[in-house]
């Protein structure tokens, strides 16, 4: 029951609508601490988004936590949200071990489709998603959709 909990929270956070990005975002980042991972959080001040922009965002940045907090052996992440030409972003860089596009091919294959669906959910709203890793010298994503 805990799981479906958490998972639903995941999907549709109570605290997106009521706190906002930036609160959320902060709570998603929380416990990082815990496992010795510094973070750093910038949201653009006046950001002023829909809401299956804010949650598309959310759930980015979740699905980066996640991975960073269960694969990456990082000891900083930083995250920064905003808007130009245009366009909303989640960027977000690790310090970590990083991957090779085989290793994200056998992470899929073994049912690990984070950043697929990610991917599929970003393309559906005309965005584009791009994570680039090396080993040995972390990971970024970016992750881009339309917002006049």
């Amino acid at each position: 029951m805990r799981r479906i909990r958490s998972l639903l929270v995941e999907i549709h956070p109570p605290n997106l609508r009521a706190t906002g990005l930036e609160a959320a975002l902060g709570d998603l980042l929380a416990p990082l601490a815990a496992h010795g991972i510094e973070t750093s959080l910038e949201v653009e001040d006046g950001l002023d988004l829909d809401d299956e922009t804010e949650q598309l965002l959310y759930r980015a940045a979740g699905e980066v936590i996640r991975n960073v907090e269960r694969h990456a052996n990082a000891s900083r992440l930083s995250v920064s949200v905003g808007r130009r030409e245009g366009w909303a972003y989640l960027e977000a860089a690790d310090d970590g071990v990083g991957f090779t596009p085989a290793d994200r091919e056998r992470s899929r294959a073994e049912g690990h489709v984070g950043l697929s669906l990610l991917e599929e959910l970003t393309a559906r709203m005309g965005g584009k998603l791009e994570v680039r890793s090396t080993p040995g010298q972390g990971t970024s994503f970016l992750l881009e959709v339309p917002a006049p």
